[in-house]
């Protein structure tokens, strides 16, 4: 059974093979996936009894700015960090600046035998971490037999 697709970003062309990279949990309709996007915060999903943990790594956004929605089967985590740019002046001057800045955007097609209504999310150290829980449908239904 699927439980979570990758959806494609909005920016680039860049494209992975994410059944191959995951195995089969996810739906062939969605099986590539963008990579390697200063926009798109990496995730890890980890599958329990109960449901999946999903963690994305935000640094430095604050928990205000960060928004998750389920619309349409589609679970989207977004964050809109303030600016902060290196100013320079008098006593300093940029040597490097390699840190992106800018919008987050991420999201994930849910599978039906996620229970939508009862995901909940914590940020914790630039973390956020999301539980997904299985739905009672997902659950394995003991059938009886009938003695004859």
């Amino acid at each position: 059974m699927n439980a979570l697709a990758m959806y494609p970003s909005r920016s680039r062309e860049r494209f992975v093979d994410f059944d191959q990279m995951l195995g089969s949990w996810f739906s062939p309709q969605a099986r590539r996936v963008q990579v390697d996007q200063p926009n798109s915060p990496k995730i890890d999903i980890v599958e329990t009894d109960k449901g999946f943990e999903l963690m994305a790594d935000l640094p430095g956004v604050k928990e205000e700015e960060i928004s998750v929605n389920v619309k349409e089967g589609v679970l989207i985590i977004e964050a809109n960090p303030e600016d902060k740019p290196v100013e320079e002046g008098e006593q300093k001057s940029v040597i490097a600046r390699e840190r992106k800045t800018g919008k987050y955007y991420r999201a994930l097609k849910l599978g039906a035998i996620i229970d939508e209504s009862s995901i909940r999310a914590e940020y914790v150290n630039g973390v956020l971490t999301l539980t997904l829980p299985k739905s009672a449908k997902a659950e394995p239904q003991k059938i009886a037999i009938n003695a004859q």
